[in-house]
């Protein structure tokens, strides 16, 4: 057996007894759902072979391979009781090398959770020596979406593998990374109250927000402190970056507008009331529209 390994063409699909086959410890993904892999189990079982071969590489020793991407297919397969897999040999390839390819190939399955994205984009970024733009090109994701993952990596390390283990919701818990993480817990706590009283066990990214908003309000507490003096990279930066401050001051303003009597609005001369009630419909057609837009993005 160890034979056919060292003879094993790089390139070539070989037949590789499971006793053979090491999983990556360093691999980026952790967690795997057990249903998942008994539910692929037995599409393994019925073909006496894996959907698609599995990307190895020779260990030093060429006694044995080790998976580059492929895991879940070889824990399917051992619970199988399958006694050997097709797998693809690789050239050899250095640990970074192997973990960067594993992730990319884990980044478009949906079972990898965010927060082990976020913590492979890190990693990739630090080991290369990568910002967010070089980072996007490697790996095929937009810097927005980059972005937009990183910020798990501010939540707190319960929250974080609650989210792992689908015991929360991401977009909810994205919603509290906003937040420091001395505060998230209590308003987690707080959040999870609201979402037992609807009678649910999820709630819109939306509508948490809201809630985290109005809670974090009620208790006096702040968002998280923002990196100072960041330099501008691009128009989209400097726009978005508008939008967050402006949004601020709009805020402040309906809370102002929201103590005026509805007696004294309309006593506004010319009736300008008609005119503030049109531009806020305008606004809020405008809003629904750039929401709707960003959701597609998550």
């Amino acid at each position: 057996m160890h034979k056919m390994i060292k003879e094993a063409e790089i390139g070539s699909i070989v037949k590789v007894p499971l006793t053979l086959i090491k999983p990556n410890p360093d691999q980026p993904r952790k967690f795997f759902d057990q249903l998942s892999i008994e539910s692929l189990g037995q599409s393994c079982a019925k073909k006496d072979d894996v959907e698609q071969p599995i990307l190895v590489v020779k260990c030093d020793d060429e006694k044995s391979v080790m998976i580059v991407d492929g895991e879940r297919r070889w824990r399917a397969a051992k619970h199988a009781g399958i006694e050997s897999v097709s797998c693809f040999i690789k050239p050899p390839m250095s640990s970074i090398d192997i973990f960067v390819t594993s992730a990319i190939t884990n980044f478009g399955r949906e079972n990898m959770s965010p927060i082990e994205e976020a913590f492979a984009l890190k990693r990739i970024m630090d080991e290369k020596k990568m910002n967010q733009s070089e980072l996007s090109a490697l790996v095929g994701k937009h810097p927005a979406q980059i972005s937009n993952i990183l910020k798990y990596l501010k939540l707190d390390r319960e929250i974080q593998a609650m989210v792992v283990t689908k015991k929360f919701d991401k977009g909810a818990a994205l919603q509290l990374a906003s937040y420091k993480k001395d505060d998230q817990v209590s308003l987690l706590k707080a959040l999870k109250q609201e979402i037992a009283q609807r009678g649910g066990n999820k709630i819109h990214p939306n509508e948490a927000s809201r809630f985290l908003r109005g809670e974090a309000e009620k208790r006096g507490l702040g968002h998280a402190p923002r990196g100072r003096g960041r330099e501008l990279k691009s128009h989209a930066d400097l726009t978005t970056r508008n939008i967050s401050n402006n949004i601020k001051s709009m805020q402040k303003s309906l809370n102002e507008f929201e103590k005026l009597s509805v007696e004294a609005i309309k006593d506004l001369s010319g009736g300008h009331f008609l005119d503030i009630m049109q531009d806020l419909k305008g606004l809020c057609q405008k809003i629904e529209n750039q929401i709707a837009r960003l959701e597609k993005m998550d």
